[in-house]
């Protein structure tokens, strides 16, 4: 999800696993292929024990997806932890392990079932936080098709590609300004609480992206919370392939390069460090391509991606896809039906002109220095500082005219949330007006208050985040939440 900033969208990365897959890789027995290991309440789990440092692999269904487990002969010392699967075709995919509470056992959610298709296939290469072993595919495909039948279908992977050009294919040229925009655009996924400025994604990126978040609403609100968990790519951020981050180690460490693709499309790589650390193994460097391309906005990221054999293929627009389709699928619409699809975010006006966008920070109490827009803070030039930028526009009270929500960022003004928040409206008479400002990230709610204003979410550290609800004259704390579900600070 785009829109979100680095820290939200890794704050938000939780999994669960049912006991049954715990309780099956406890429990030692010999096996040198895949078996299906019943559980009681029903619970099947395919399984395979292993010898060396990794001890057993296995694999069950929770609330419809595939669950894996791996048990470790030694814990990793961090939690999440990297497990790396490489395909015997060369392909490789980096899954982000979680430990299940003080057991040995660590867990993620399989959203792409490619996954489970290549171990079905042939023998898979793991790594684990140095830990290495290879993973049988003997008696697999029998094994998932009983264990699995509730979350799997072997076959094709459903995850379409976007286009991307081959690594032999490429053409044009990059000039220097054009690797400094694109610099500036993949910068922006990480600068400060890693929020990405509205201009630096393309449109459709973004609109798949709300569409996503749209949909998880409806789940939500239809079958509960936890219906939608990680439809959206909440279990891993893609922009990190990760569950916890230094946000200034990856700034301190963070390098991009371009290389041409198609006419007007780029590849971005930005290199990272997770953490600060003496050793490469606890710094937990990261590789993360983007699909770039030019638009009458300047350069913009359209996806993120990762290699495959000669080319790349998409990764963030695939998983928000996937997620549209399958959470479509269960509220019973049928692609393309506007009717009975949610309504998207409501625009009054689409993007600022120039004398609306300086309007609007000025309402804010903004300044311009040259090209930037700063706030009173006045951050005196650290590393973490991003100067405001338009984060959203839209109509928060349904009256035809828009708001702008105005974002600033930066540790020295914002503590470590990251980020300011700015909100301000247009009239009838043109004229904008300061509505609310602070600290934190906002999201936008379905539920609305006094004179119809959408009810806002104000996220930041920790696990339980205030809603705000207009009550005539100002945005004061309704309720408290997380995941939607309510919770005490």
């Amino acid at each position: 999800m785009p829109t979100d900033s680095l820290r939200a969208r890794v704050m938000r990365c939780f999994t669960t696993l049912g006991v049954a897959v715990i309780a099956a890789l406890t429990v030692p027995t010999a096996s040198a292929q895949w078996q299906t290991i019943e559980q009681p309440g029903g619970y099947a789990v395919a399984r395979i024990e292993m010898a060396g440092p990794i001890r057993g692999v296995g694999i069950t269904c929770e609330r419809g997806v595939p669950i894996l487990a791996v048990r470790p002969e030694r814990s990793p010392a961090r939690s999440p932890a990297d497990l790396e699967l490489v395909a015997g075709d060369g392909r490789s995919v980096r899954v982000a392990l979680a430990r299940n509470g003080r057991t040995d056992v660590w867990v993620a959610a399989i959203r792409n079932p490619q996954i489970l298709d290549a171990i079905a296939a042939s023998p898979v290469n793991m790594a684990l936080t140095g830990a290495r072993a290879q993973l049988s595919s003997d008696g697999a495909s029998q094994a998932f098709r009983q264990a699995l039948a509730g979350c799997y279908r072997p076959g094709p992977g459903s995850v379409a590609a976007a286009p991307a050009a081959a690594t032999g294919q490429r053409t044009g040229v990059l000039s220097a300004a054009d690797i400094a925009a694109i610099q500036r655009a993949v910068r922006a996924n990480y600068d400060g609480s890693g929020v990405a400025a509205a201009n630096h994604l393309t449109p459709a990126y973004r609109a798949v992206s709300e569409r996503c978040a749209q949909l998880q609403e409806a789940i939500d609100g239809k079958f509960g919370e936890a219906d939608s968990f990680g439809m959206c790519g909440e279990d891993a951020s893609p922009i990190c392939q990760c569950q916890d981050i230094d946000d200034e180690a990856v700034l301190a460490s963070l390098k991009i390069a371009a290389e041409p693709a198609e006419p007007g499309a780029a590849i971005a790589t930005a290199r990272f460090d997770l953490f600060r650390s003496q050793t490469a193994e606890a710094r937990s460097p990261r590789t993360i391509l983007y699909r770039v391309v030019r638009t009458g906005s300047g350069w913009q990221i359209d996806d993120i991606l990762a290699r495959d054999g000669g080319g790349a293929r998409s990764v963030d627009r695939a998983l928000l896809l996937t997620g549209i389709r399958e959470m479509e699928g269960r509220l019973g619409i049928k692609p393309g039906d506007a009717a009975a699809t949610p309504p998207p975010p409501a625009v009054a006006g689409g993007p600022l002109s120039p004398a609306d966008t300086a309007a609007a920070f000025r309402a804010a109490g903004f300044v311009q220095r040259g090209a930037d827009w700063r706030s009173d803070c006045d951050d005196p030039g650290t590393a973490s500082y991003s100067p405001g930028s338009v984060e959203t526009v839209r109509d928060l009270n349904g009256d035809g005219f828009p708001e702008a929500i105005l974002i600033e960022s930066g540790t020295y003004c914002y503590g470590n949330t990251g980020q300011g928040y700015f909100i301000v409206s247009k009239g009838a008479n043109g004229a904008w007006r300061p509505i609310t400002s602070g600290t934190g990230i906002v999201t936008v709610l379905s539920s609305r208050g006094t004179s119809n204003w959408l009810d806002l979410e104000i996220g930041g550290p920790g696990f339980c985040f205030p809603v705000y609800r207009w009550n005539g004259r100002e945005y004061a704390e309704f309720r408290r939440q997380y995941d939607g579900k309510p919770c005490a600070n």
